[in-house]
């Protein structure tokens, strides 16, 4: 878009360009929290997350100052933030109720369901986010499709 409306040069848009190329081909994944590095199972997690709350509104994040020495936080930096640590969170209740063969076993995948479930509605209070019913059960069972799918180290 900027490139039609003049406000890049070709050779900006052509090194913007192959930046993107060179990212998607060595899978780099450059909007990453710096809590998700090395950890590829948060990542997905953390990526579902941010595709399902992308279109919640009402999130209220708390304007606390931040430590001593930082800059404060964007609201976007913020809510990264907190999509993060629901995606590492959600790997921890997963990680912790896996089993032996879970991915056949129904009442593993439920006890997942209810602490993800619990989760979620702790957040909710903590952070003042809102979410439906149909929001939450499709945030869990798009996290528990992520798992079952991934190899054998869940």
């Amino acid at each position: 878009a900027e490139y039609r409306q003049q406000r890049i040069s070709e050779a900006q848009y052509l090194a913007t360009v192959k930046e993107i190329m060179e990212s998607v081909r060595d899978r780099r994944k450059t909007n990453l929290p710096t809590s998700l590095e090395g950890n590829e199972f948060a990542q997905a997690l953390y990526g579902a997350v941010s595709e399902q709350l992308s279109s919640v509104k009402g999130m209220v994040i708390g304007d606390s100052p931040a430590p001593y020495g930082e800059a404060p936080l964007s609201s976007d930096a913020k809510l990264d933030q907190i999509h993060a640590e629901m995606g590492l969170r959600m790997e921890k209740i997963i990680r912790e109720e896996a089993v032996v063969r879970w991915r056949d076993n129904p009442d593993a995948q439920n006890r997942m369901r209810n602490q993800i479930d619990d989760f979620l509605f702790e957040l909710q209070s903590k952070m003042g986010i809102t979410l439906s019913l149909e929001q939450m059960d499709s945030l869990i069972e798009t996290c528990l499709n992520i798992a079952r799918n991934r190899p054998d180290d869940v």
